[in-house]
C-alpha cells in the first residue's frame, strides 16, 4: 500500500490596468477615457506571466532489498548469504531484513507479521536506527527472531513493510516464505569439531565452540539438550537451555556460548544428549 502526500502550489495572478496619456489624463485606472481631440482611446490589459510551480523536491524513501529466514546473522551480508527454508518448531524463527535507508534511520522503522494459511499469527516491530550498517552505505541490516513454540508445522510466510511516519511512506510488502517442521535427525547430524578449554579458572567467565554437520538433505534445526555431571556422581542433570542450530541441507554451523562460569572446582562434564557426546575439563 502506498500512502502519497500530495504538495500543491498556489500561484497568484497580478491584474494590472493602464490609464491613458495626454494633456487631460484621467484619473480612472480601468475603463475608456477621452483624449485631447475627442478621440477615445481604450485601456488595454498588460499580459503578466504566470509564476511556473516548482516541485518540491521529496527525500528518497527506503528500500527493502531483502527477506530472508536465516540459520544465523553476525553482521551485513548475511541476510543474502545465511538463508535458509525451514526451522524446526520450537525453534527461533531468525528472519533477516536488508534495506537501504537513504534518510535519517531514526524514523523508518519495519512491521512484520508471519501468517500461515493467510492469517497472523504473530507481529514485530524494529527501528532502523538499530540496524547495522555497510560502510560509507545507505544499505542496513538486522535480524529479529520470535521463538516458534506454539507454531504447528507447516507453511508460513514473513511479510515486511517499511514505514516512515514523518513522511506517511509506507512500502509495499516484501515477502519470504518458510517452513515450520520436526527437528533434524540426531541420525544426521555430525559433531565436527569442539573447541573447549581443558581447564578453567573458577568463578571466571569462559566459551566453548561447537561445530555441526547437517548430513540431511533439508534445511532444518538440530536441537539437543545438554546435560553435565560431576565424576562422583552416574547423574546427568540437563542445563535449562537446549542447543538450538539452524542449518541448511548438506551445510556447516558453529555454535559458540560465552561468558559460562563454575563456581566450584573439580573436574565437570558436559554431554550432547542427543548425539551422545561427552567433554570433561578441569576447574582450578
Amino acid at each position: 500500500m502506498h500512502r502519497r502526500t500530495f504538495l500543491g502550489t498556489v500561484g497568484a495572478t497580478a491584474l494590472a490596468g493602464c490609464t491613458a496619456t495626454g494633456d487631460d489624463a484621467q484619473t480612472e485606472s480601468t475603463g475608456n477615457a477621452t483624449t485631447t481631440d475627442g478621440r477615445t482611446a481604450t485601456a488595454t490589459d498588460t499580459p503578466t506571466e504566470t509564476p511556473t510551480e516548482t516541485a518540491t523536491e521529496l527525500p528518497p524513501n527506503p528500500t527493502i532489498e531483502a527477506v530472508n529466514v536465516l540459520t544465523h546473522w553476525e553482521g551485513v551480508g548475511d541476510t543474502l548469504d545465511n538463508a535458509t527454508d525451514a526451522v524446526a518448531s520450537g525453534a527461533a524463527v531468525k528472519l533477516g531484513i536488508r534495506a537501504s535507508i537513504p534518510t535519517d534511520p531514526e524514523n523508518v522503522t519495519f512491521e512484520v507479521s508471519y501468517e500461515r494459511d493467510g492469517e497472523v499469527v504473530e507481529r514485530a516491530q524494529y527501528d532502523a536506527s538499530k540496524m547495522a550498517t555497510e560502510a560509507d552505505s545507505s544499505i542496513r541490516e538486522t535480524m529479529g527472531y520470535l521463538y516458534s513454540t506454539d507454531w504447528k508445522r507447516g507453511d508460513y510466510v514473513a511479510k515486511v513493510m517499511a514505514v516512515d511516519p514523518s513522511s506517511t511512506y509506507a512500502s509495499e510488502n516484501v515477502e519470504t516464505e518458510f517452513s515450520v517442521t520436526e527437528p533434524l535427525g540426531a541420525d544426521g547430524v555430525a559433531l565436527k569439531k569442539a573447541v573447549i578449554p581443558s581447564t578453567v579458572q573458577q568463578g571466571e567467565p569462559f566459551g566453548y565452540t561447537l561445530v555441526f554437520q547437517n548430513e540431511h538433505d533439508r534445511d532444518g534445526t538440530f536441537i539437543s539438550p545438554m546435560s553435565y555431571s560431576e565424576p562422583a556422581t552416574t547423574r546427568w542433570i540437563p542445563q535449562d537451555t537446549p542447543i538450538r542450530v539452524n542449518m541448511t541441507a548438506g551445510g556447516e554451523r558453529r555454535y559458540t556460548v560465552e561468558g559460562v562460569t563454575i563456581d566450584e572446582k573439580g573436574t565437570k562434564q558436559f554431554r550432547i544428549d542427543a548425539l551422545d557426546e561427552e567433554f570433561a575439563f578441569l576447574v582450578k
